[in-house]
């Protein structure tokens, strides 16, 4: 059997990932606490999403220079870790929002980066077809 270590272990969380840590642990505790009953209820994350979004998750990957924390992949990929561990069902529904970062975030055009980083360093970007509640 291999011997694998997670990205989320001490030896490879990088100092700025603690404070991040620091920030979304609060929420992803509160996640975690009511996810075995939105299971059960069949009830959506709308809430959790909104508390996520409001301390700055969806704002992780999105440069400093545009109003974001301008995490590493490695910082965002253990804050995804964590948040999964709390409910996987957010990590698969942030999924839109975090291709699209990437995707921006990849742009050659700086006005297209600048104007859609201005418009999600504080919401969710989501297929148009998603509900809205």
């Amino acid at each position: 059997m291999a011997n694998t270590q997670s990205i989320a272990d001490p030896v490879f969380v990088q100092p700025e990932t603690a404070k991040l840590r620091g920030i979304f642990r609060p929420i992803f505790g509160r996640i975690a606490a009511g996810a075995i009953e939105r299971e059960r209820e069949r009830r959506l994350p709308f809430a959790e999403i909104r508390d996520l979004l409001a301390a700055g998750f969806g704002r992780l990957r999105v440069p400093q220079e545009h109003g974001g924390f301008g995490a590493s992949h490695q910082q965002f990929f253990t804050l995804l870790v964590d948040l999964g561990a709390a409910d996987s069902n957010i990590v698969q529904a942030l999924r839109g929002h975090i291709g699209f970062v990437e995707f921006t975030r990849n742009h050659p055009n700086e006005e297209f980066r600048r104007s859609w980083f201005a418009r999600i360093a504080g919401a969710l970007a989501s297929s148009p077809s998603r509900p809205r509640k």
